[in-house]
């Protein structure tokens, strides 16, 4: 249940044991309210000393809009007009109708701290959080399909299981993917495929969502992307009642991210979809999860994945609907989406390689955005399922790159894989994640030097299924909540927050 977020104005001495604010250190203790402080300095100078449930901010590090926007209810201890960050603060709150009680009138009754936050509206401060309403979906363009499958993952449970209305926003070029399962969706250009500079770009990314805003009227935006855009962030930072979150996977290489400790803080929720690598995760995102001053929080979910064990079609079922020989061998090449030129050799080298087992069935995953046609290799059936992870149950080896989503459906299926790591996911470190799968017994990696090599891991993976050895259990993969189901409901309280923050204007 999300606490009801105080905003306390405290620029000069004052104890919380003064009279009024014994109400606010009894809430505190309890853990029944968060506070955001606002003082000239941190440290021996502050009025405040930070304690669980409260983070301090100094006037000259943050925004008015910044501070002001997370709160349900606004204290104010004193004079604020002699300084600029605070005067703002308090005429955006009168202008927003923002809650708020003063010094005085805590000092005149002790009850009435207690009294205002119980008078906060139902979903700020209340016991049950109202509905979610629109929550609008948003994603990078990536190298894959890994961010728009995992946002109509979490958009599709939120609409199942906590009433969200899901829209979604992609820079994808598979955006008919989401309409084809009958959701709104809006393609805006990514900054790759356009002609700006990066700050015209950002600038006219913001035009867009300030319209799409407008129409859509949602209680929370939802990012899943390796960069957080300022066009996005900064817009909705001068919002007080549309919520930010944050959805971003680890793995990332050394050097990236340097700036994500300044980004984050812009968000009222960062969730992470686990990795089932991530012993082998050294990036910036593992320094940095626990650097979000409450309200704000990080949050872990299990791994997100559009298709979870209990809805995979059992090995005879996806056979069946694929047409494959119930009682013979199978492999699946599912290398998904990237450099066509790159794609087409590695295909081919693994195509040449299968030609050492007439005996097996050989199929090729097409993406919906390919470039390139599969006629080039008749040796190869072409699958155009979306999602494919459907049917992973009907083959004995899947031979994949080495990203987050076809890794954790492979595991959830128990389908052991081949993983080909490959370089052009600049954001995601394949490499390290394909050798801690194959550590935990998940499947084998092969590194794109030793390609030529790869009949060899081919026969080990098809003999050790003939023989019938189940791979290793690993790390569970398949919890009672989905990572989708988790993420969906930790995004509703978020939005459920914005949603009656709107309905009260």
């Amino acid at each position: 249940m999300p606490k009801p977020v105080i905003g306390l104005i405290a620029l000069h001495e004052f104890s919380l044991e003064d009279p009024g604010f014994q109400a606010l250190e009894a809430l505190l203790l309890a853990g029944a309210v968060t506070v955001r402080g606002l003082v000239l300095r941190r440290g021996n100078k502050s009025a405040l000393r930070e304690q669980p449930n409260m983070s301090l901010f100094e006037v000259d590090e943050i925004s008015a809009e910044r501070f002001l926007r997370p709160l349900d209810g606004l204290v104010v201890t004193d004079k604020t007009t002699l300084q600029a960050t605070a005067s703002a603060v308090l005429n955006a709150a009168l202008r927003r109708k923002t809650p708020i009680i003063g010094r005085q009138a805590m000092a005149d009754d002790p009850a009435a701290l207690e009294m205002f936050v119980k008078s906060l509206p139902t979903g700020l401060g209340g016991d049950v959080p109202g509905p979610p309403g629109t929550v609008l979906f948003m994603t990078s363009n990536g190298t894959g399909l890994g961010h728009l499958t995992r946002q109509l993952a979490i958009g599709e449970a939120g609409e199942r299981y906590h009433g969200i209305c899901p829209v979604f926003i992609t820079m994808s070029k598979a955006y008919g993917l989401v309409r084809a399962r009958g959701w709104p969706c809006e393609y805006l250009v990514a900054r790759p495929h356009s002609a700006n500079s990066l700050e015209e770009w950002n600038t006219h990314l913001a035009d867009e969502l300030r319209g799409i805003l407008r129409y859509h009227r949602p209680s929370t935006v939802v990012y899943d992307g390796n960069i957080l855009p300022s066009g996005l962030f900064k817009l909705i930072n001068q919002r007080h009642d549309v919520g930010l979150v944050w959805v971003r996977r680890g793995m990332w290489p050394a050097g990236a991210g340097l700036n994500i400790a300044k980004t984050q803080r812009y968000c009222d929720l960062l969730l992470e979809p686990s990795d089932l690598a991530e012993a082998a995760d050294t990036g910036v995102t593992m320094q940095r999860r626990d650097e979000m001053p409450p309200p704000q929080r990080f949050e872990q979910v299990p791994p997100v994945t559009i298709i979870g064990p209990e809805t995979m079609l059992d090995r005879r079922e996806a056979r069946e609907a694929l047409g494959i020989d119930p009682d013979g061998q199978s492999i699946l090449i599912s290398l998904g989406q990237g450099s066509e030129h790159d794609l087409i050799q590695t295909i081919d080298v693994v195509s040449k390689s299968l030609d050492k087992f007439p005996e097996v069935k050989a199929y090729l995953g097409v993406p919906p955005t390919a470039a390139w046609s599969p006629n080039y290799w008749p040796n190869l059936t072409a699958l155009e399922h979306f999602p494919l992870a459907q049917y992973f149950r009907a083959f004995d080896t899947v031979i994949t790159a080495a990203g987050y989503n076809t890794m954790h459906e492979l595991a959830a299926a128990r389908v052991p894989g081949i993983y080909i790591p490959r370089d052009i996911a600049k954001g995601d470190r394949q490499e390290q994640r394909a050798a801690e799968f194959a550590r935990l017994g998940f499947g084998r990696c092969v590194l794109m030097k030793d390609l030529g090599d790869i009949s060899e891991a081919i026969g080990e993976s098809l003999a050790a299924q003939s023989k019938a050895a189940p791979i290793p259990n690993g790390p569970s993969v398949g919890p009672a909540e989905t990572g989708a189901a988790r993420a969906a409901r930790l995004i509703a309280l978020v939005a459920s927050k914005y949603a009656t923050r709107q309905g009260a204007q």
